[in-house]
């Protein structure tokens, strides 16, 4: 399965880090994306996967990624966070904010950038 290329966001712990081992062991060239460049490192040594930083909430990192691949076969967006613990009534919105950003906006902005090389390969 040379030449095929998986995405995955969230690359640098837990399940994140956990497909893109997966997928190298299937056979695929990773793209290993995420905020901490020390574990993508460790990531990259351990896998022989290509490690990219990236945040979620920049369109500026997420246009870098998509312009640094020439094409993409497997999107895994895994790239996410719980932040604040709160319950509702003393929840911290700016916690919220975040998630949302991170979680679903950060979803969608990787997703768009990735599509037209995601529809491309087919």
């Amino acid at each position: 399965m040379s030449n095929k290329i998986a995405v995955v966001t969230g690359a640098s712990s837990g399940i994140g880090a956990a497909t893109a081992r997966r997928l190298a062991a299937e056979g695929y060239d990773v793209i290993a994306a995420a905020r901490r460049a020390d574990r993508l490192q460790q990531l990259a040594d351990e896998t022989g996967a290509r490690p990219v930083v990236l945040d979620v909430t920049d369109d500026a990192s997420v246009r870098a990624l998509a312009e640094s691949i020439e094409t993409c076969h497997v999107l895994v967006n895994n790239a996410g966070g719980a932040f604040g613990v709160q319950s509702v009534e003393t929840a911290d919105e700016d916690d919220w904010q975040r998630m949302w950003d991170v979680n679903v906006l950060g979803m969608m902005r990787v997703t768009r950038a990735l599509l037209p090389k995601l529809e491309a390969s087919g």
